[in-house]
Order: C-alpha cells, then sequence, then structure tokens
C-alpha cells in the first residue's frame, strides 16, 4: 500500500500554479467538465527547529495535522529503522537519519483488474520533501500537494471521467499511459503544487488538498488517539469531501466512468442506484465503477510553536522597555525573555496573536528576546534581534536644492548614528550620514551636486541606526517644473553602438534622432585610418555635414591588425547659439574559419554490448533528471546540444538540454529535476522489481551536436 506514495514516476507530470508543466506520454487531455481546487487549506504553522518543516498544516475545518513520523502508523522509511529519526544539521551529519520523503497526510485508494493485472490508483497526499537533487540536507526543505490517478485498462480514443473527493476530471484517452504490468491505454496523471524554492511552505494552501478526509463515523475501524485513521492497517470508508456540497452528491469515493471499465474492474460496477453519470457522457451498466474505501494517514498536531513577527525597544527617561509581537494558534500560552532574563506573560489577542511589553533593568541595550510556547510538550521557543524603532518624519526633495530627510529613533536618550540610502535608477546607491540631534532625533540633507542643472529625484529613502533598526519613506516632492532633461535647449543623439563584420560592407550611422530647432546643423568626425571616408547615404556625396552617414568597412582581402577595428564617431549639432555632441562606437571584426571539433559521448566499459549499459548517458527516474556528460578535442566554449533520437539520428523537436565545453574539453548536460521531454516513453520500474537495467527500446538514443561540427551518439542508462 505504501510504496506508491514513495514512487515518484510521475509518467504524465503536470505542475500547477507554482511549478513547471511536463510530460512523458502523450497526455490525457482534461475538458471543459474539470471541477478541482474546490477548497484548499487554511493557513501553515511555524518552522520545526528539529525537522525544518512545518508544525502543522490546517484546514478550514480547524483540523490541524504535523508531519507524521510515528513509524506504526505513518507512511515513514527511515534509512536505518534501528536508530532514532534525526534530521543532519550539515551535509556530512553522521547521524543523519531521515527520509527524503514524509507526509502530513495522504489517502489511497487502489483496485486491481480481473484481466492483465490491472490497476487503478488514486492518491491524494501532502508531502513534505527535498527541494534539490542534493538528499537530505538541512534548509532544503519543501512541502507539496499531490494528485495522481492512475488506471490501465481503457480504450483509446475515448473519454473517461474520474470522480475522487477532491474533484471531477474527464480525459481523452490515448497512448502507452498506464502504469500496471497490463500497459496500453489509460489515464496517468500527477498534479504536484507548492514546490517554488526551499523553505517556502505556503504553496500548498492553493492545492488540490482540503479539507482533510476522516474516518466515516459509521465505519468499525474508528482511528486511534492522535491519528485521522491506522495509517494503513485497514481501508476506510472516508467523509469530508468539499464536493458535495457542489455536486449534491456522495464523491468520498474513487469513481471511473466510461466505455466498457467494467470489463476491467468487474467486481467493483457500480450499483443501479449509482448509474446517474458524473461526466458529461451518458453511461451504460457496463461503464461505471467505482471504490469507496481509502488507506488514510494522518497525525493530529499536539505541538504549534511561536513565530516573533518584531521585536523592538524603546529608551525614555521612564526606562527600557521591550515591545513583542508573536504569534501561533488560539489558546497557546507564550512567554518572553530578554537576554536569558526572566520569562513574562504574553497577553493573546484576536486570531492568534499576542503581544508583552517588558521592562528590562537599565544600563545595557537589550540584544535578544526568547518567546516560548509552554503549552507544547516539549514546549518549542524562537528568538530574534531586538532593534530600535525608526520613524522617518521628512523625507522632502526640493527641485534645485536636494533631499531633506528627519528621523527619531526610539531612543529617546542615546546619541544616534543614523544612515540614510537612496536609489535613482539604475544608478549606485549613494549613503549618506545623519546628524544627531538628541531626544532620538536625527536630520541630515543631500544637496544637489555643483554644476548639474537638474537630477532625478529618488523614489524613496531607506534609513538605518547603530541599533539595527530600519525604516523607509516615499519621497515627497517640491519645487518648481523641471524642463526635461535638455542642455541647452538641444540634445545630440548618433544612435545606438554597432558591432559588425569587416566584409566591405556599408554601415549607416544617423543622427535624426537628435532634439532642437529644424535648423541644425550637423558635423561628423571619427577617431579611425583615414582610410574610412564618410558618405552621405543618400546623395553619394560627402557625408561629414549631413543628418545621416556612412562608411565602408574594410574587405576581407585587407587584413585587420588583430581582426578587430573600434572607431568612435562623434556627432556635433548646433542651432547657430548652442552645441551639443554625443558619439557612437562601431566594432569591426573580421570573421574567423573555425577548425572542427570531434567529440564523444562518456560510457562505462560495456563488456556485454548493452544499448543502456549501467553508467555513462543515464536518466534518473526518481527525480525525472537527465545526465549526458562527454568531451571534445577542441576547448573553444563551443555549443553543445544533446538531444533523444532513434537508432540512426537525432530528433531535433527533444531537446535534452544544452552547454558548453569548459576549459578542459569537457562538457556536460544535467539540466536539473523534472528535465523529463514532451512525448518521451521512459518505461515505468514495477516498484516491487526494480530493475536499475532495464532497457529501453532499441531506437532510443541521445546524440550530441557541437556547432563545431562534430556528432556523436550513445545509448543511456535508466536508474
Amino acid at each position: 500500500m505504501k510504496n506508491l506514495f514513495r514512487n515518484k514516476l510521475s509518467i504524465v507530470l503536470f505542475f500547477v500554479t507554482f511549478s513547471m508543466i511536463i510530460s512523458f506520454f502523450p497526455t490525457p487531455e482534461s475538458n471543459a467538465q474539470n471541477i478541482t481546487q474546490i477548497e484548499g487549506l487554511n493557513r501553515v504553522g511555524q518552522r520545526d527547529p528539529v525537522t525544518g518543516y512545518p508544525l502543522w498544516y490546517e484546514d478550514k475545518t480547524g483540523l490541524k495535522l504535523q508531519l507524521c513520523l510515528d513509524p506504526d502508523k505513518c507512511f515513514l522509511e527511515t534509512p536505518d529503522p534501528l536508530l532514532p529519526l534525526h534530521m543532519p544539521t550539515s551535509a556530512n551529519d553522521p547521524a543523519a537519519n531521515f527520509p527524503d520523503e514524509s507526509f502530513y497526510y495522504a489517502a489511497e485508494s487502489i483496485f486491481s483488474g480481473a484481466v492483465k493485472g490491472e490497476r487503478a490508483v488514486l492518491v491524494q497526499a501532502l508531502e513534505g520533501m527535498f527541494f534539490s537533487d542534493a538528499g537530505v540536507i538541512p534548509n532544503d526543505q519543501a512541502v507539496m500537494s499531490r494528485i495522481r490517478i492512475r488506471i490501465d485498462g481503457l480504450t483509446a480514443g475515448e473519454t473517461y471521467t474520474v470522480i475522487y473527493p477532491y474533484g471531477i476530471e474527464s480525459f481523452d484517452v490515448e497512448g502507452d499511459a498506464g502504469p500496471g504490468a497490463a500497459k496500453g491505454p489509460g489515464i496517468s496523471m500527477t498534479r504536484d503544487i507548492g514546490l517554488v524554492e526551499p523553505l517556502f511552505f505556503e504553496g500548498p494552501l492553493t492545492g488540490d488538498i482540503g479539507p482533510f478526509l476522516r474516518v466515516h463515523p459509521d465505519d468499525p475501524n474508528q482511528p486511534p488517539a492522535g491519528f485521522i485513521a491506522d495509517g494503513g492497517l485497514t481501508e476506510v470508508r472516508v467523509t469530508g469531501s468539499p464536493l458535495e456540497a457542489t455536486t449534491g452528491r456522495n464523491t468520498n469515493v474513487f469513481r471511473i466512468e466510461g466505455p466498457n471499465v467494467g470489463t476491467t474492474y468487474p467486481d467493483l460496477k457500480c450499483a443501479p442506484d449509482r448509474m446517474d453519470p458524473f461526466g458529461p457522457n451518458p453511461i451504460g451498466p457496463n461503464d461505471c465503477v467505482e471504490n469507496f474505501h481509502f488507506v488514510l494517514m494522518g497525525q493530529i498536531a499536539t505541538k504549534f510553536g511561536a513565530k516573533i513577527d518584531r521585536a523592538s525597544y524603546t529608551k525614555e527617561n521612564g526606562g527600557i522597555f521591550v515591545n513583542v509581537w508573536a504569534n501561533t494558534v488560539e489558546g497557546q500560552a507564550l512567554v518572553a525573555s530578554v537576554d536569558g532574563g526572566p520569562a513574562r506573560n504574553l497577553t493573546e489577542g484576536l486570531a492568534g496573536n499576542y503581544f508583552g511589553r517588558l521592562d528590562v533593568p537599565a544600563g545595557q541595550i537589550p540584544q535578544t528576546v526568547k518567546v516560548t510556547n509552554t503549552t507544547d510538550n516539549p514546549a518549542t521557543s524562537e528568538s530574534r534581534a531586538i532593534t530600535d524603532e525608526l520613524i522617518i518624519q521628512q523625507a522632502t526633495y526640493i527641485v534645485g536644492q536636494g533631499l531633506n530627510v528627519t528621523v527619531q529613533s526610539s531612543n529617546l536618550l542615546d546619541p544616534t548614528t543614523i544612515s540614510a540610502t537612496l536609489t535613482v535608477g539604475q544608478a549606485a546607491p549613494v549613503v549618506f550620514g545623519l546628524t544627531d540631534q538628541t531626544g532620538g532625533f536625527a536630520t541630515g540633507t543631500k544637496t544637489v551636486p555643483a554644476g548639474v542643472a537638474e537630477e532625478q529625484p529618488p523614489m524613496k529613502v531607506v534609513v538605518n541606526s547603530s541599533y539595527a533598526g530600519s525604516a523607509e519613506a516615499k519621497v515627497t516632492v517640491l519645487g518648481m517644473p523641471t524642463s526635461g532633461g535638455l542642455m541647452n535647449g538641444i540634445l545630440a543623439n548618433a544612435g545606438p553602438d554597432q558591432n559588425v563584420i569587416a566584409d566591405g560592407k556599408t554601415i549607416i550611422l544617423t543622427g535624426s534622432e537628435s532634439i532642437g530647432p529644424l535648423a541644425l546643423t550637423y558635423t561628423w568626425t571619427h577617431d579611425g585610418p583615414g582610410t574610412i571616408a564618410l558618405i552621405d547615404p543618400t546623395t553619394g556625396l560627402s557625408g561629414v555635414n549631413s543628418a545621416q552617414t556612412s562608411f565602408v568597412t574594410p574587405s576581407l582581402a585587407t587584413p585587420i591588425p588583430g581582426g578587430k577595428l573600434t572607431v568612435n564617431f562623434t556627432l556635433m549639432i548646433s542651432d547657430g547659439i548652442n552645441t551639443d555632441t554625443d558619439m557612437v562606437t562601431v566594432n569591426m571584426v573580421q570573421p574567423q574559419v573555425l577548425p572542427l571539433d570531434t567529440c564523444t559521448i562518456a560510457t562505462d566499459a560495456n563488456p556485454l554490448g548493452l544499448l543502456h549499459p549501467p553508467g555513462g548517458p543515464r536518466y534518473r527516474v526518481n527525480r525525472e533528471k537527465w545526465i549526458v556528460e562527454g568531451s571534445c578535442n577542441l576547448a573553444d566554449n563551443q555549443l553543445i546540444s544533446v538531444y533523444l533520437g532513434n537508432d540512426t539520428a537525432a530528433d531535433l523537436t527533444r531537446l535534452i538540454g544544452t552547454t558548453r565545453v569548459d576549459a578542459l574539453g569537457n562538457w556536460g548536460v544535467s539540466p536539473g529535476n523534472r528535465s523529463a521531454i514532451a512525448g518521451v516513453t521512459i518505461p515505468e520500474f514495477d516498484p516491487d522489481q526494480r530493475d536499475p537495467k532495464t532497457p529501453l527500446p532499441p531506437t532510443t538514443k541521445v546524440y550530441m551536436i557541437s556547432e563545431r561540427g562534430a556528432t556523436a551518439s550513445s545509448g543511456f542508462n535508466i536508474n
């Protein structure tokens, strides 16, 4: 029962909302009848300092589930079951003993066919895993919601509707998409939601899962204390499908509607009073099967933690006080201590928010506050640095004068060192200090640089204090209107810089975009060889004084020393009173004849002559990741492209990835997790009989193509 949750062979993957869309096989297409993502989850708890995962996820009924780590009631496989669980604190932690997959919640329904070992599989899960392909390491945790539907023994070209607690989806069946022993036309779909980046845990809140299913009150197998079910020891009927309110029918079921599905799964044909279709098409007695029993798993949360939202202090004549804002679930007992001092109770407000204002001994500025949830067993804590609060009372820019900033710190007694940072466009940030004015105040002015008529004011200013406080504010602009940035009423524009091949072609330069009165005069000059003559491209006469000018690059018969020539062309315009200049740079490079290379794809020794040897190019099924490596006799940073193909040629529509040859002549393509190729059939391993040398059809190979002309091909391994 538990293997399917750990098997990551997602033959058709749909990463929806937060993730990429990737597919291997011809995909069963969902039609407009689909109903999914009805409800989602409500919120996620604080990060557990022990496992690095959230302490809990809460559905919209208020049920909170923690990461299920009980080996008897959870889908849990640790590297060493005899040792205690331990999330590593480093990549080489010798005590590491934590699974690469764990679950907050899972509900699975499976039934078998009667002909060729067909299977119908439904997986619904909230799964903890590790984002990258680097193993079980700290700070790489991620959580996703998963819906997986796999059904064998269907009819190609027909439409089937699948009804399950979180959705109603129709599929147009084609291709060899089934997961079971039978293979052949079927459905294979996996939708994972929430994988954005490590330690981002909010993604599953908008996934397909929610609310969590519970054991039906009439089922004889009620859950043990602290759990929503026994984790697979028995199959149970469930309740909680959000679709019941939408459809008015019992959707706590795994149901398949479509032509002759009852022939494949005759033991689960729908009852006569359940023949009203959910899908778009009428159904007959042999066109409907359903299973009301699920394997259910989930552990009710008992620890809720506490998260510090903000911690600051004030220093005034009455003493030093620390303000602490924290949040957790409702009804918890939170205490806070400053720099290891006595614990003080925080007061609960609305919606799980807590606050405390703590007095601390006079003298040293407070550094750290620790908030502890004493309701948890064992208690959980979080610490945070304490800062002063900064209030920007003025951020005013006066055109032609500069920026005036006034800031007040919550430390009203000590001298305050405050700096301000402003950024204009793409320019480097400008930092300047403010002057302490006592009473927590500091002021400063950033004046307009001498000789600059007008400049761009910043949109905002950021201030930082020596007590680690920070604040930002939008800048208010006052003063006279600006003139639009023109210098002396005219503005020269010689056009963009150009990079060209020096093979005797004509290059045109234009100053027509210059701004000024209609009666502008133009003068072009350059710093290149005297052989470069400026010609008016319209008249063919001298182009020194035309708005547009042109020149001819050296031909291949006239070699350029070093193969490259850079010439700066200067345009000066005048309206008879004022002048302005602009420069355009033209880089001319003569083409080179590049040598061809010879490249190979690295493979392990292959004494048996297998097409897909155990080493060399490989496809990692559990990560859906390609790894292809090789070398070339030339190391000139040339581009290498790797494709799939048949036994005679590469298929240029099936690109695995690209890379460049390094300084040693080596190259490697490994585009990362989820790098499957659309429409490519990768055989699925039987989870009970995994064979790392299972070959692909002999017509499947990988091909590399170098931009210098080399090609090579090889079989590849699946592991």
